[in-house]
């Protein structure tokens, strides 16, 4: 994974814009780089389930952090490296994990991404400068565990299927541990599941179903005060706050498993296409659904920005707005928030 890395690295350097290993890129060799992980190999495959699951593993997350942690540290950190290039190389590095999580989504067999790798290229090779933020909190993220059922036993149960699995991962958790974290008993679970799969599919649905809109109710809010560019930069920033941690390992959980069953896949995409539908129908021109290519890199960058702090803790304090303004001023696509 670690030397897919670097090819795609490689490929966005240039000039003094990014330091790493170039020789000649273009946008038509970023694009081949791109692709290679809209439709990864086996081994990116299974590396990628590996650093996700290296969340709930202390041993592997340190030898993780010693090999590929170390470099995309290097690479992306605003504490070892000017915070402009580091921005382009966590941005470009979210890019490549988030299409490795996203490869099971519909259509993506027939993508082909040379028009983004264009305006990607270019938006990574510009001149743009860091602006000041604004500080719009995405205070809706605090409350992403909160169910509404109208059944308060059912809400904690739910609540608790989704925190035991983000704390321990989905293998590790029990279903006597849902049950004694909802206050109730794994009784309650079994009462109202068949098993520890159906109350987290059904949990993940919820909070999807739920947490799409919110997410995409927040980020029009900044686009029509700030701009597409910069409620991108916003988007990322919130989710990637270290006090998120426990939402992000629950997100990513969900996709990984998601890419192994069908019902999950169902909720983590079925969920995605009716927020579009709902989206284009209100607003034809609606910006993320523009093209599928533009629609998947969107739901791409959402997923990467979740998955870097594992590596790169600070990435929250990057001013991504060096690539997010001059990418989506020429039409280029803005991250679909993600769940």
């Amino acid at each position: 994974m670690r030397q897919a890395l670097d090819r795609a690295l490689e490929a966005a350097a240039r000039a003094d814009h990014l330091a790493v290993r170039a020789a000649g890129p273009s946008p038509a060799w970023l694009a081949r780089a791109l692709e290679s992980f809209l439709r990864p190999d086996p081994v990116l495959r299974a590396a990628t389930e590996i650093l996700v699951m290296s969340q709930f593993d202390e041993g592997l997350s340190a030898a993780i952090g010693t090999t590929l942690g170390d470099s995309v540290s290097q690479w992306c950190s605003p504490s070892r490296r000017d915070a402009t290039d580091a921005a382009r190389c966590a941005y470009l590095v979210s890019t490549a994990f988030g299409l490795l999580l996203a490869r099971t989504r519909a259509g993506v067999a027939e993508l082909r991404l040379m028009g983004e790798a264009e305006l990607l290229f270019a938006a990574l090779t510009s001149d743009a400068t860091p602006s000041l933020l604004p500080q719009e909190a995405a205070e809706h993220l605090g409350r992403f565990l909160d169910f509404d059922t109208g059944d308060p036993a059912l809400d904690a149960l739910l609540r608790a299927t989704l925190e035991e699995v983000g704390r321990a991962g989905f293998d590790a958790a029990t279903t006597a541990g849902i049950g004694r974290a909802s206050g109730y008993s794994e009784g309650l679970l079994f009462a109202r599941y068949p098993s520890k799969v159906e109350v987290f599919v059904d949990a993940t649905r919820r909070q999807h179903a739920q947490n799409w809109r919110l997410n995409e109710a927040f980020q029009r809010g900044v686009i029509a005060a700030h701009g597409e560019g910069i409620a991108e930069a916003v988007v990322i920033r919130e989710f990637q706050r270290p006090h998120l941690s426990l939402a992000r390992a629950i997100h990513l959980e969900q996709v990984r498993l998601a890419l192994h069953d069908e019902r999950l896949r169902q909720v983590q995409w079925g969920e995605l296409d009716a927020l579009v539908a709902e989206s284009t129908a209100s607003d034809p021109t609606w910006h993320p659904a523009a093209s599928p290519a533009h629609l998947h890199l969107s739901v791409a960058i959402g997923l990467g920005a979740a998955c870097l702090p594992m590596l790169v803790p600070d990435a929250w304090q990057l001013p991504y707005d060096v690539v997010t303004v001059p990418f989506n001023e020429p039409g280029g696509p803005a991250a679909a928030p993600s769940s």
